[in-house]
This record gives structure tokens, sequence and C-alpha cells, in this order.
């Protein structure tokens, strides 16, 4: 993928770089049911396009229960080479408290990994959150667009608070 190591540490014994090929997905392993959570889908990614969701949990990979194979085995199933094909089972939480489980075939492709994330509060819009999910080579220019932006939308500095580190990997 032409990372480099750079600055940036190695965790988890993966660099973490870029630009992924895979669906695209920040996820977290769900000790509670075994599963694979997914936090986010990364903009303009397969996983995106598909509609999938914060908190949806994949299920299965290719028809093989994640309980079944844990959660290594079923991240590298989901791995692959740009153009092919993957088929997750999903699980979501309704709002009525039901679950609705559906099946969704992905094609993996080149994926950039966002890395940071711009929003202003909702309670007070006038308050810029700017979120670092995890360090690779693209989070410098992430950053920047996110200060861009802030200064954009003429937000001031009035406080920083301490960030909190949640633990998760991107599935590529």
């Amino acid at each position: 993928s032409g990372c480099t190591y750079g600055n940036f540490a190695r965790r988890d014994k993966r660099l973490h770089c870029a630009v992924h090929v895979g669906v695209g997905v920040l996820i977290s392993y769900s000790e509670e049911d075994g599963l694979i959570e997914i936090l986010l889908p990364m903009e303009d990614s397969p996983a995106k396009a598909a509609g999938l969701e914060p908190g949806d949990k994949i299920v299965a990979v290719d028809g093989t229960p994640v309980v079944d194979i844990g959660y290594e085995e079923a991240i590298n199933r989901v791995k692959g080479e740009a153009g092919t094909e993957v088929t997750l089972t999903v699980s979501r939480l309704n709002v009525d408290g039901t679950t609705t489980e559906f099946t969704v075939t992905l094609t993996r492709a080149a994926v950039k990994n966002q890395t940071v994330l711009y929003s202003r509060a909702e309670a007070d819009p006038s308050i810029a959150i700017i979120r670092i999910l995890q360090f690779d080579d693209g989070t410098p220019n992430q950053f920047a667009a996110a200060l861009a932006q802030m200064k954009k939308d003429n937000i001031e500095k009035k406080k920083e608070e301490k960030l909190t580190w949640q633990q998760s990997l991107v599935l590529y």
C-alpha cells in the first residue's frame, strides 16, 4: 500500500496506514455476545454504501458464524483483495428493542482510513468536537482539515478536555 512507519507506532502488530483494502468499518469486539460491533462505517466505503450503521453487529462472514471462528479469524476472512466479494450477516437493533438480521454482499475496495471525526455539539453548536479515533499516516492531514472546518464554522477555542482512549481496530 506504500505505507511507511514514519513516526507512527505499531499496535497489535499491524501497521496503521491511511488506505486499506476491505469493507471500510471501524470495529470493536463485543465480549458480551462474541460478535463484531461496527463503530463507524468509513466515508466512501463499501460498508457505508451498503447502509451499515454504527451499532450493527457482524454475526457471520460468508455464512460462517463469528462465534464459531472467533474474532481474529473473522477479521482475516473479511480482508481480501480489491474487487473480491465478502458476504456479511448483520444484526441490527431496532428502535422497539427487537433485532433484525440481514445479509449484505460487499465488494472489497481501497478505503481511506477515517481517523479524525469533526462534529458540533448538539446541545451547543458553538462547541466543536474533534475526535481522533486512532493514529496512522493520514491523521495529520485529517486533523488539519478538521481544524480548518472549525475555523470556517467560526468556532473559537473555549476549553479543552482530556481525551479518552477506546480500543478499536479497522477491519480491512
